[in-house]
């Protein structure tokens, strides 16, 4: 059987062709970022290439399956390279060490950065031969959640309006995203 029947099956075959051709780059290689790097080369896109170079540390080995402590002292994507690349050998799998440049960044169709903490902005100009495809062409909604009460109704509470002075555009009703909680921990 196919390797990729599955996916095909769930994304299509015009889908799964653009994938076979994508080239990402991922920086950071520590929870997240090894994760996304699995995960991806499994997916199955042309290629891929890692890059981390801060030096593995012992907690590095709890969050990332793939570094061992013989790893600790070695730049984390050099470590981790071969490794990874076993996981699907249809991909291409290599690490970028040194600084990132435009010219490294430009040879990829997708750039993932893992490695920016609870916050990381990116800006992107595709120029304009760049489509998206958006269903609404609505712009995402995004506020700072403060509290979410343990009542039956689950209530969420956001932090202050939008630039517009709306506190919301989401109906009272809406439960889109936030589907069956049953357990969260507050500090």
């Amino acid at each position: 059987m196919d390797k990729y029947s599955r996916q095909i099956g769930a994304f299509g075959l015009e889908t799964m062709a653009k994938l076979v051709k994508l080239k990402v780059l991922i920086v950071g290689m520590r929870g997240v970022g090894i994760e996304c790097t699995k995960n991806l080369i499994l997916a199955g896109p042309g290629a891929i290439t890692i890059h981390d170079d801060g030096l593995t540390e012992i907690q590095d080995v709890g969050v990332n399956f793939f570094l061992t402590e013989a790893d600790v002292g070695t730049p984390r994507s050099s470590a981790v390279l071969h490794r990874v690349a076993e996981l699907n050998k249809t991909v291409t799998v290599k690490a970028h060490t040194g600084p990132l440049t435009e010219e490294v960044v430009r040879k990829h169709n997708v750039v993932v950065f893992t490695h920016t903490g609870a916050f990381g902005y990116a800006f992107t100009d595709f120029g304009p031969a760049f489509l998206t495809h958006d269903a609404t062409g609505e712009n995402p909604i995004t506020r700072i959640i403060t509290d979410i009460s343990s009542d039956d109704d689950g209530l969420v509470s956001l932090l202050g309006p939008d630039d517009d002075g709306k506190m919301h555009e989401l109906p009272d009703s809406d439960h889109d995203g936030w589907i069956d909680i049953r357990y969260y921990s507050m500090p």
